[in-house]
C-alpha cells in the first residue's frame, strides 16, 4: 500500500462516521486488540533454537442501519509483527487494509429474501470446510456476493468468491472463457433438524494445455447437537470430484487432466458436567482426510480447502503428510473451576491413510507420524477481555523426521480486549 493510500482509509471512515445520518440506535461499533508472544521451536533438529516473536492484530469495526433492512459495514485491521517493518519508522507501513467492506439488503423483494454484496467472511458449520480463521493474525474475508433465502425451517445460502482476478475484460464473447478463479457454494441449512448440506465448485479458469487448471466439487453434510442432557456430537462428511490439471495438484506422475475422488470425515463426541460454576467437557474425535494411491488413476488426496487450519489436527500447525492423507484420533478434556476461568488440553495421535517413504529406511514406508499433546489456561477478565497461555509439544515418529529426531515445542502468551 502506497503512502496516499495509507492514510485514505482511515480518513474515509471518518468521514463516514462524521457525515452518516445515523442515530445511535442505528449505529454499532467495535475496537478489537489482540497481542500474542510467541516461543517457537516446531523443528526435530537438536542444534535448532527456541525462536521468538510478537504478533498484534488491531480491528476497527462500524456497522450502520442495525434497526434498517439497508445496512453497510466496514471493518478497518492492521495486523503485524512487532518491528516489521520498523517501529521507530512508521512512514512506510503498509499493514493497515481494509477486512471488511459490504452491504446487506436484507428485504430484498420479500421479506426472506438478502442480498450481501462485498468483503466479507465465508464461514460456515464449525469450520471444516469453510472457515474466516480467525486465530490467525489476519484472518480470512472473500471478495464475494451472497444471496440468502430464508424461513423458520430453512435457510439458503448461494455465493461466489474471487480468488484470483486475471483478467477484467467485459468482451461478451470471453465471459464464458474467463481465466479468474473463483470458488462457488450453495450451503443449506435445516434449522429444526440441525443439520447443513452443502455443494461447493473451485474452479480456475485459468488455460493449461487445453484443459482448465481446476474443476473441484465438494459435497457434503454437517450436524451438530446436544442429547441425553449432557452429552454432544458433531459430524461433518465431505466428498471430492471433477478433474484438475496435474500441475494444478500434487499427481505429478499424470501427464493429462486427471480425475478427482476425495472425502472426508470429522466427527466429535463429548460431555459435560456442571457442577454450580465449575464444569467440565470431555470429548473423543476422529478427523480423516483421505490420500492418494500412486498406482490409482484417479487423484485421491482431500483438500482442505479454506477450513480452520488452527482449530483442527492441533495447534501447533506441524502435521504435513503431502498426499498422503492424514487420520487425526484425539481425546480432549476443558475443564472451568470457577467462573472466569478455564483449563484443558489435547492430545492427538496422527497417521497417515497412505504409506509415506521412511526416512531412517528409503526402502521402507510406513504411517506412524506421531503424537502431539497441546494445553491451554485462560483467565477472562471480564466479557471483554482475556490473557492466556497455550504450550505444545510435538513427539515424532523417526520414520517421519528422521533418526534421532528431537521434539519440537512451541507456545505463546496472549491478551486481548474486544469493545463494544
Amino acid at each position: 500500500m502506497n503512502r496516499p493510500t495509507h492514510y485514505l482509509i482511515p480518513a474515509l471512515a471518518l468521514l463516514v462516521i462524521g457525515t452518516a445520518p445515523v442515530s445511535a440506535g442505528d449505529i454499532e461499533t467495535d475496537l478489537e486488540v489482540r497481542w500474542r508472544a510467541f516461543g517457537d521451536k516446531r523443528s526435530f533438529s537438536e542444534a535448532a533454537k527456541v525462536s521468538g516473536h510478537q504478533e498484534l492484530r488491531t480491528r476497527l469495526s462500524m456497522m450502520y442501519g442495525m434497526n434498517r433492512s439497508a445496512q453497510a459495514k466496514l471493518t478497518v485491521q492492521d495486523s503485524r509483527i512487532h518491528g516489521a517493518p520498523s517501529s521507530g519508522n512508521t512512514m512506510g507501513d503498509s499493514n493497515l487494509g481494509v477486512y471488511e467492506a459490504y452491504l446487506m439488503l436484507n428485504e430484498l423483494f420479500s421479506d426472506n429474501l438478502a442480498l450481501q454484496a462485498g468483503r466479507f467472511p465465508l464461514d460456515y458449520g464449525n469450520g471444516r470446510v469453510l472457515s474466516e480463521f480467525n486465530w490467525d493474525n489476519n484472518g480470512r474475508t472473500w471478495d464475494a456476493v451472497r444471496a440468502t433465502i430464508s424461513n423458520e425451517k430453512v435457510a439458503v445460502d448461494l455465493f461466489q468468491g474471487r480468488l484470483m482476478e486475471r483478467t477484467t475484460s467485459l468482451n461478451p464473447a470471453a465471459a464464458f472463457d474467463s481465466p479468474d478463479r473463483d470458488l462457488f457454494g450453495l450451503y443449506v441449512m435445516f434449522l429444526d433438524q440441525m443439520v447443513d448440506v452443502y455443494y461447493l465448485f473451485d474452479y480456475d479458469g485459468n488455460t493449461i494445455g487445453e484443459d482448465r487448471a481446476l474443476r473441484r466439487s465438494t459435497a457434503g453434510v454437517y450436524t451438530a447437537r446436544d442429547f441425553a442432557d449432557k452429552f454432544d456430537y458433531s459430524f461433518n462428511g465431505a466428498f471430492q470430484f471433477g478433474d484438475a490439471h496435474p500441475t494444478a495438484i500434487a499427481k505429478t506422475a499424470a501427464e493429462e487432466k486427471i480425475d478427482l475422488a476425495a472425502f472426508m470425515v470429522n466427527f466429535e463426541i463429548g460431555a459435560t458436567t456442571e457442577m454450580g460454576d465449575k464444569s467440565n467437557r470431555a470429548a473423543i474425535g476422529v478427523d480423516f482426510t483421505s490420500g492418494d494411491d500412486p498406482e490409482e488413476a484417479d487423484f485421491g488426496a482431500y483438500d482442505n480447502l479454506y477450513h480452520d487450519a488452527h482449530g483442527f489436527n492441533g495447534w501447533m500447525d506441524i502435521v504435513s503428510t503431502g498426499s498422503a492423507g492424514l487420520i487425526d484420533v484425539y481425546v480432549a478434556d476443558y475443564f472451568k473451576p470457577m467462573k472466569g476461568v478455564k483449563f484443558g488440553g489435547e492430545v492427538h495421535y496422527f497417521m497417515t491413510h497412505q504409506d509415506f517413504t521412511s526416512r531412517v529406511d528409503s526402502d521402507e514406508t510406513s504411517k506412524n507420524v506421531g503424537l502431539e499433546v497441546d494445553l491451554f489456561a485462560k483467565k477472562y477478565i471480564d466479557d471483554n477481555a482475556m490473557v492466556g497461555i497455550v504450550a505444545g509439544g510435538f513427539f515424532p515418529t523417526e520414520d517421519y523426521a528422521g533418526e534421532g529426531a528431537d521434539p519440537a515445542v512451541w507456545g505463546y502468551l496472549q491478551a486481548s480486549v474486544d469493545l463494544p
